[in-house]
């Protein structure tokens, strides 16, 4: 063994001890260069930010994408007056109230009074291990109107999604099931969905359910992301990017491995 292979073997381990771990970190491990890397070729993207709370995702991405649309989606009346700051009035954000599923109406949305990026359609679990922080207990809820992404592809006249993003608490597995035709027709390139693998909200579909759903549309999973831990070990959530396999076959295939 080399002393510097030595020194990576003794710094893991003692990392270890602490709780953490080392792992090797190129720049496609990074999820926002990530995703440039992959839309390179794509002059103005549409991206779609489900999920938009007060802006955080919107300013990368408007970073990111300088030319690109952003359909900013956030139907929480509370952050949706950040949001509106840090987009600033710009023509290359629309910003829509509503939340996504799978049909269209309306539905109770649960939500913190602080803690708004909790914000969500479904419920905390009652009757199991909390896989949560009592701390963001859902304790508020009101009625909020709820639309498929299908429908507003359709009345905004969007043929194409270069780019969809996903954290809606739980939610991801509906606002796709409402996606149905922009899927099966392959007009989704990107998807970077927040996935869970305990249940953080009650009977929310997990990331198997997500995963084989799109399979079923040709996309695979890319790489995982922002993994978090119970202090048990099981992993809770993470962010996990998908790609259309025309997407592997033009941009993924071609950079070196």
């Amino acid at each position: 063994m080399t002393p510097f292979r030595r020194f990576k073997k003794v710094l893991r381990t003692l990392a270890r001890r602490g709780g953490y771990d080392v792992v090797r970190f190129g720049p496609m491990r990074d999820e926002w260069i990530a995703q440039r890397a992959l839309l390179a070729g794509v002059a103005r993207p549409v991206i779609f930010d489900v999920g938009a709370n007060e802006g955080q995702t919107l300013r990368s991405y408007a970073r990111l994408f300088p030319e690109g649309h952003i359909h900013c989606f956030e139907p929480n009346p509370v952050p949706c007056r950040e949001l509106e700051r840090v987009a600033g009035g710009s023509p290359r954000v629309t910003i829509h109230r509503v939340a996504l599923a799978d049909a269209a109406g309306k539905a109770r949305f649960h939500t913190h009074p602080r803690f708004t990026h909790e914000g969500s359609l479904y419920r905390r679990p009652a009757d199991r291990k909390a896989y949560f922080n009592p701390a963001f207990e859902l304790t508020e809820e009101f009625e909020v109107e709820i639309a498929t992404i299908d429908s507003i592809c359709a009345g905004l006249g969007i043929e194409r999604l270069h780019l969809l993003k996903l954290d809606i608490q739980g939610g991801e597995f509906r606002a796709l099931r409402g996606a149905e035709r922009m899927l099966s027709e392959g007009r989704i390139d990107l998807i970077f969905a927040e996935t869970s693998f305990a249940e953080i909200y009650e009977a929310a579909p997990l990331f198997p359910r997500i995963d084989a759903l799109l399979a079923e549309h040709g996309f695979a999973l890319y790489s995982f992301f922002n993994l978090f831990y119970a202090r048990d070990g099981q992993l809770r959530y993470c962010d996990a990017l998908f790609l259309r396999s025309a997407i592997r076959r033009q941009v993924l295939d071609t950079l070196p491995s």
